[in-house]
């Protein structure tokens, strides 16, 4: 009940829901053979002061792919796992589209060599069915990938994006934990797993407490460039893998959370720039981004859409003519500000205003790690409350949620957030803006 979603009170987490949703697109994209297709594009970005569903560009699907197939395996059978408790229907669709999509992977040349996403796919369907196939499947891409007796070799951070148009894909932690949480898993991979990710979630706690002064884990020398400097979900990710396994004690456990809060504090404005990297929090804060349906709303003197996170500081200026407009109106000039001031908050710097569903899940691991139990936002805090609208919200005690929500029918008042789409949403919520404290 947290994020008062339309779903709220269906008795399936919200969180998880927004999830299910997300999915659809991917299940739209998979055909009766159970191969998934890419995505969708079209020959340009989309122009003009309109909201998506006024979008006039045509689009087009891309072809299916076995690597990519075999990824969305992993993510349907998850997804199957999770909501099993609350929605067994769904539970059960989503099964059977994750046997398709792996069946389908394997059958159209996704196999050893692949790395990550086929072990994903089989360790996630050993997880939900514990059917030994994908068991011994699991183990016959972990050993081919164990050079050294340690386990595959696994990434510290997300690797680049063309690593997954790739036909050999590496190993992220994400790929590993259903299997390894399950009560099958191999005693020797756990083992070997736990080592290695308790060395990386060690190795990000050393990061953010001695890589900058304005603590946070990127690392020294890398870029602030596309998000890397403002979107530290990413650079934590490593905690969040440890966590997800257990066994931790006190003391450990909480220096996790400790880096966690602090990377959480440098997004929310204890930053060089002073801003809080998400659009509708705090007196500093984005207000002209990269994107349509903010301009729109911006337009209809709403404001941009809020909650969205933004790339951030930049290094350096794209050759693109749409900078041409800001770079001459400022000074000095942008690249001889200092690094993590080089943000120009106008929509034309797409590389400081700009965002992407990356980044908008790992700020939502970031801070959807720091909620406890049962924890849900004050009333006032909620739609139509009366802080709803404000940036500088105060401080107000939490509301406790019950730690098990019962399934109920939910109000015919409400549409699902298939039949109304987000922006929609956004817009029902008119009321005038609280005064900015």
């Amino acid at each position: 009940g947290q994020l008062t979603l339309p779903e709220s009170g269906n008795g399936i987490p919200d969180l998880l829901d927004e999830a299910l949703w997300n999915l659809a697109g991917w299940a739209h994209l998979q055909e009766a053979d159970g191969g998934v297709r890419m995505g969708a594009e079209s020959y340009r970005h989309p122009w003009g002061k309109i909201f998506a569903d006024e979008d006039p560009l045509p689009y087009w699907t891309y072809a299916r792919d076995a690597v990519h197939s075999a990824r969305i395996a992993g993510v349907f059978a998850q997804a199957a796992r999770l909501v099993a408790k609350w929605a067994p229907g769904k539970a059960g669709e989503l099964k059977q589209r994750a046997v398709l999509a792996y069946d389908y992977a394997l059958s159209h040349g996704a196999g050893v060599q692949t790395g990550g996403p086929l072990m994903y796919a089989a360790g996630e369907l050993f997880a939900l069915t514990g059917d030994e196939e994908y068991g011994r499947k699991f183990a016959e891409i972990w050993e081919a990938h164990d050079a050294h007796g340690q386990g595959p070799g696994i990434y510290s951070f997300l690797p680049w994006r063309s690593s997954y148009v790739s036909e050999t894909q590496p190993f992220i932690g994400d790929y590993m934990l259903g299997y390894l949480r399950s009560p099958g898993a191999d005693r020797g991979f756990l083992a070997q797993a736990t080592a290695k990710l308790t060395e990386l979630a060690d190795s990000a706690v050393a990061d953010v407490l001695e890589n900058h002064a304005h603590r946070n884990g990127r690392r020294q020398g890398a870029t602030p460039s596309w998000g890397e400097g403002s979107a530290l979900g990413q650079q934590v990710m490593r905690i969040f893998w440890r966590l997800q396994l257990g066994g931790l004690g006190g003391a450990q456990r909480q220096s996790y959370i400790n880096a966690v809060s602090l990377s959480a504090d440098y997004v929310l404005g204890c930053n060089p720039s002073g801003m809080a990297w998400i659009t509708g929090l705090g007196s500093r804060r984005p207000m002209d981004i990269s994107h349509n349906d903010s301009a729109v709303f911006i337009k209809e003197g709403l404001g941009g859409v809020p909650g969205l996170p933004v790339y951030g500081p930049a290094q350096g200026l794209p050759a693109s003519f749409r900078y041409e407009y800001g770079a001459r109106l400022m000074y000095p000039a942008y690249g001889d500000h200092p690094l993590l001031r080089r943000y120009v908050d106008i929509n034309t710097f797409i590389h400081n205003n700009e965002f992407d569903l990356t980044i908008q899940a790992l700020q939502t691991q970031l801070f959807a790690i720091l909620l406890a139990p049962g924890m849900g936002p004050p009333g006032s805090f909620r739609p139509m409350g009366r802080e709803h609208r404000n940036p500088l919200a105060p401080r107000e005690p939490v509301e406790s949620l019950p730690r098990e929500t019962k399934a109920v029918a939910p109000p015919k008042a409400k549409m699902s957030s298939t039949a109304l789409p987000w922006f929609t949403r956004m817009r029902l919520d008119t009321g005038a803006p609280a005064p900015v404290r």
